[in-house]
């Protein structure tokens, strides 16, 4: 029977199922088989979620072990403690020993973010350094972002895409040489789901992933609106309000 088959018997059966039936079926439908054909996800936490415990990596290592996670996210340095080689050799270790694959991030590699921090030296060379450290403590990636919401302001945001596509294409040979990722989060409302796409096909192919943030996606599109309006209620003199909600883990 054809996969198109399979679907329409699944459709027509949850019409008329309850929810101890549909939770019943799901191990034995085709499409649960389908899944278990495949590789399986990762248990994964983004350290930023732990980021008021203001723990040791050894401590948020433990932590994370405790409650079988299977990646941590080091999303920004200061949750990894620093970027000396035998710190993160230490990590490194400790994590093998744990059985936990780690990834390691940074902030704003876009040099005219209102984010991005020149006192710690040029995007590339920031973005350098972290994938010379990615590859000692044993990440396949880094994450990055371009900024927040506060880059949309004036219409810039195609332009600071564009100034991070050219950071990026920067250190490919470095980048492709170790065999590292860097991964692009839409940040704080920076970027919406296309212009998020528009950057990682700027930066070219091998080089660069994407991490999608859905409610910062959402962010940026609540910002696009609601700038949209005030230059509107400018001369209208209307009101307007909007908010979104990001959840974190917390203990």
């Amino acid at each position: 029977m054809s996969l198109g088959s399979h679907l329409t018997r699944l459709l027509i059966l949850l019409v008329s199922m309850n929810r101890r039936e549909f939770v019943a079926l799901g191990a034995a439908s085709p499409l649960a088989a389908m899944a278990d054909s495949g590789p399986k996800p990762k248990l994964g936490i983004d350290l930023f979620s732990l980021r008021t415990q203001k723990w040791t990596p050894i401590q948020y290592l433990d932590y994370c072990a405790a409650r079988h996670v299977q990646v941590v996210h080091f999303s920004e340095v200061r949750f990894i403690g620093s970027l000396e080689p035998d710190n993160l050799r230490k990590v490194r270790e400790h994590a093998g020993n744990l059985g936990i694959e780690i990834e390691i991030g940074m902030r704003s590699i876009c040099p005219t973010s209102t984010m991005f921090d020149a006192s710690q030296g040029t995007a590339e060379e920031q973005l350098n350094h972290m994938i010379d450290s990615a590859s000692i403590v044993g990440s396949r990636i880094v994450r990055a972002v371009l900024g927040s919401a506060e880059d949309r302001k004036g219409g810039r945001i195609e332009a600071h895409i564009e100034d991070t596509v050219r950071v990026l294409k920067s250190v490919r040979s470095r980048a492709t040489d170790k065999n590292i990722k860097i991964a692009i989060e839409n940040h704080a409302g920076d970027m919406q789901a296309r212009e998020l796409k528009t950057l990682v096909e700027g930066a070219g192919e091998g080089l660069e992933g994407s991490r999608a943030h859905a409610a910062s996606s959402r962010w940026a599109r609540v910002w696009s609106a609601v700038s949209s309006t005030r230059s509107v209620n400018r001369r209208g003199r209307e009101t307007t309000g909007a908010s979104t909600t990001c959840l974190s883990l917390r203990r």
